[in-house]
């Protein structure tokens, strides 16, 4: 499908969209009332071959729900003051604000089992503030410091809301009177619940009234969820989903229009073409007429003006919610600015759209009432010729089976031709996994080439993973039984064994996900074709084909794992310098070189709004501080928000040990107090020491033998490959005290026992204290007064003998010297010879007498 935009300044609001098959061809032009442009709306959360696609070709339909959070509080009339609604079950809740519920309800038609959800978009609408801000503001009203963006939304069966942010759209200012829309891919979110109770709470807007007379708005706040699903009891139909943000003013000008061109679709070939319309628009007044919606007739120059069940032709923007008649909560008639509508065109004789038409256009505009659109779904019954490729797994490995990395799996793909008419240029394409490698393919039904090609130019799948294994099938014939086997491929692929792939991707790198397409053209129709692959069929739904992707999960064995580089970190792989890097970058081959070919690098997570601007296309920096540098690799055909991790990191030490302030007397040893930090006792760090302020580190640790006060640093660091990094220094001080300094020591001495005699010691000390030897315990003991009798009596500096007895001769007597910083040194040992000086000698007799 293809859809043009181009919006002319002079015809007032015009917008054109053209949506190719392939891809979205967008052009527009500057226009204040159309404040965003009307573009297909794609899901990255779509199943299998729906991802991304702008046109849903499908068996199936679209549902559209919805409902107001906010109602008048005096009549049906937007101008009258607008109050919160709440639900029954957020009475008591006062993080809810307002909130509103509607149900997701199958046609009869279609059952639950056999319905899968293609898309699910969640739009709300509202108006706050004359800007463009996020966040409401009106001191002591209850919109106050609402935001825009911000909705909770909850499923089916859930207990408690989700928050969400909107991803798009547009956040309204003074240009469009404080309108707004946000927008939410909810596809998971709807897929996993399904058909019920939906609510949404908490959209911004104000209560009471605006006080505005000309033009008369008002306030208001709402949601719509638009669900396109997949049921193959359902006919064949082409859908698009339209989102953008076009405000209208009312105005009496035949120009004040917007039209939207949609081109590319194919209808039904014969009988009927059903049509089924849905939008969602803000603002619409039921009060108020002249707004309308209308469709070209036929290609032709002239448009039919659109109503449903609840609106007229010149009100079709008139507050009202028409949605088959699901339940609501609540249920209002008048739904004080919010239109939300799904319908069936009255296409009667084909009136409308014809037979085989590809293009039509919309019209909408008005000439009194003011309001935004901002989706508009289309649904046309289409003509799709049938083609399936069963792929079917050949290797005893079940669909949603554990695979073993570098294991081998084998496929085929078969071709049935079940549709009405002959093909033309056949095209079979099977993007290989990205954590899969192509080993081999032949042909062993049919004809054809099969060629194997990367988007990076990579020639050799066996390095290589991901790339296409095309097969060129040429033209295929419609066969008497629609279960005859055209053509069939059977081909090989690998499982990888990439370290890097399996630990740093996450569940995704563990998920190969297998599908492919056929493309060609209906020999007669014309009618290109391009179908998913097929994996079985719904036996409970009457043989309906699966068009699933094959999954598969690799479970590597902790032997693998065990034996993988010691470089991925919490799930990152680490690519590290050590202590710095020059110009703080990793080069870039560094890095590309550990990743297939054709792989990019971002600094944003893929998936995420903006993500593309932040490729890395240079080498990869690197924080010189030491914290990670989180940067995610997308290999070839990853699917959109899958990524593999990677971190840029300089490993410094940061680090630092304790130190504590020393002293120590001269001669003692140096008592250091240095101990390694917790993180540098556990990685082995070692301490070196810095004179104060020198970058160059001692040979020893400090050890200073002079008196006085030292200054030093100490750090802990690390060595890898001659290169020793260090960590922040800690100062500390060290503080060497001098010993006394004797200037009369002590010699030998002889003293005579009836006689009195002073041994003195001279130096510069603070205190002295006397010992002797005690030879019965063989330690020095202190001298006191009493120690011997009062026969040695200390006196600081001086010790006194009086009348020693023979007793203590040879006594071993030192003095003990203690500085005022504690510091302590001993004298010489000097030896006591006591004498009996007064007795007669007798030449013939010794000279002394020793006692017994």
């Amino acid at each position: 499908m293809k859809i043009n935009s181009k919006i002319n300044l002079t015809a007032g609001l015009r917008l054109i969209v053209i949506l190719g098959l392939l891809g979205l061809n967008f052009k527009a032009f500057s226009q204040a009332l159309v404040k965003k442009a009307f573009t297909p709306r794609t899901s990255t959360l779509a199943p299998g071959s729906y991802q991304g696609k702008s046109i849903y070709n499908l068996q199936g339909d679209f549902n559209m729900i919805g409902n107001a959070n906010a109602k008048s509080a005096t009549g049906p009339d937007n101008a009258s003051n607008m109050v919160f609604n709440k639900l029954p079950g957020d009475l008591l809740n006062t993080s809810i604000k307002n909130s509103s519920s509607a149900d997701f309800v199958l046609p009869s038609n279609a059952s639950l089992a056999c319905t899968k959800i293609v898309f699910a978009g969640l739009y709300w609408t509202g108006r706050g503030d004359d800007n463009s801000g996020d966040v409401l503001s009106k001191a002591g009203n209850a919109g106050n410091g609402m935001n825009k963006k911000t909705v909770k939304f909850k499923v089916p069966g859930a207990t408690n809301y989700v928050d969400l942010t909107a991803t798009d759209i547009f956040y309204g200012g003074s240009d469009v009177s404080g309108m707004y829309a946000g927008f939410y891919d909810v596809t998971d979110l709807v897929s996993a619940a399904k058909t019920g109770t939906y609510a949404v709470a908490n959209i911004a807007t104000f209560e009471g009234s605006d006080g505005l007379s000309s033009p008369r708005i008002g306030y208001y706040s709402g949601w719509g969820l638009v669900i396109v699903y997949e049921n193959a009891a359902l006919p064949w139909r082409n859908i698009t989903v339209f989102d953008g943000f076009g405000y209208v003013k009312g105005s009496s000008s035949s120009s004040n229009y917007g039209t939207l061109d949609v081109s590319g679709f194919q209808a039904v070939q014969n009988g009927n073409v059903n049509i089924k319309m849905g939008m969602m628009a803000g603002e619409g007044d039921k009060s108020l007429t002249g707004d309308y919606f209308s469709i070209q007739q036929r290609l032709s120059g002239n448009f039919t003006a659109l109503s449903h069940g609840s609106n007229s032709t010149n009100n079709f923007f008139n507050s009202s919610i028409f949605t088959g008649g699901n339940p609501r909560v609540p249920n209002n008639v008048d739904n004080d600015g919010i239109d939300i509508a799904m319908f069936n065109l009255n296409n009667t004789g084909n009136v409308l759209i014809n037979n085989n038409q590809t293009a039509t256009s919309f019209r909408y505009g008005s000439s009194g009432d003011y309001y935004n659109i901002f989706n508009i779904t289309f649904a046309v019954d289409a003509y799709i010729p049938e083609v399936q490729v069963f792929n079917a797994n050949v290797s005893s490995v079940p669909n949603g089976g554990i695979v073993d990395p570098n294991q081998n799996i084998e496929f085929t793909s078969t071709i049935y031709n079940k549709g009405t008419e002959p093909i033309s240029n056949g095209v079979v394409e099977i993007p290989i996994p990205f954590n899969a490698h192509y080993v081999s393919a032949s042909v062993t039904v049919g004809s054809g080439s099969v060629t194997w090609s990367h988007p990076s130019g990579a020639t050799d799948p066996n390095v290589t993973p991901g790339g296409v294994l095309k097969w060129t099938v040429g033209n295929l014939i419609k066969p008497t039984d629609p279960n005859t086997i055209l053509a069939q491929l059977k081909y090989s692929i690998r499982v990888t064994n990439d370290c890097t792939i399996l630990k740093t991707g996450g569940a995704c790198g563990l998920s190969i996900n297998l599908d492919g397409t056929f493309t060609g053209t209906g020999t007669n129709s014309g009618i290109p074709i391009n179908n998913g692959f097929v994996i079985g069929y719904n036996s409970d739904c009457g043989n309906t084909p699966i068009r699933d992707p094959f999954t598969l999960t690799i479970v590597p064995s902790q032997a693998f794992l065990n034996a993988c580089p010691n470089d991925v970190i919490n799930g990152s792989k680490q690519f590290k310098a050590f202590c710095s890097v020059v110009n703080n970058v990793i080069p870039r081959a560094t890095i590309t070189s550990s990743y297939p070919a054709g792989t990019k690098f971002y600094t944003q997570q893929p998936g995420t709004a903006g993500y593309l601007a932040t490729e890395v296309t240079g080498n990869f920096a690197v924080n010189p501080s030491g914290i990670a540098t989180k940067y995610y690799a997308v290999l070839s055909g990853m699917p959109i928000g899958c990524y593999l991790s990677l971190e840029t990191v300089v490993e410094i030490v940061s680090t630092q040990p304790t130190a504590a302030n020393i002293q120590y007397c001269i001669g003692s040893p140096v008592p250091l107090n240095v101990q390694l930090s917790s993180v540098g006792s556990t990685k082995g760090y070692q301490l070196y020491y810095f004179d104060n302020n020198s970058t160059t580190p001692l040979t020893n640790p400090p050890a200073p033998t002079a008196a006085g006060t030292y200054t030093y640093q100490v750090a802990e660091g690390a060595t890898q490959n001659n290169v020793t990094c260090y960590g922040p220094k800690v100062s500390f001080t060290v503080e060497v005290y001098a010993m006394p300094v004797i200037t009369q020591n002590l010699t030998d001495f002889s003293v005579c026992a009836d006689n009195i005699q002073t041994l003195v010691i001279q130096s510069n000390a603070s205190q002295v204290s006397w010992e002797y030897f005690n030879t019965t315990t063989s330690a020095w003991t202190a001298v006191t007064d009493a120690t011997f009798q009062n026969q040695l009596v200390p006196s600081g500096s001086t010790l006194t003998i009086d009348n020693p007895s023979i007793d203590i001769d040879q006594l071993k007597i030192r003095a003990k010297l203690t500085s005022a910083n504690s510091c302590v040194m001993y004298s010489a040992e000097s030896i006591m010879d006591v004498r009996l000086c007064n007795i007669i000698t007798n030449p013939m007799l010794p000279a002394k007498i020793i006692k017994n």
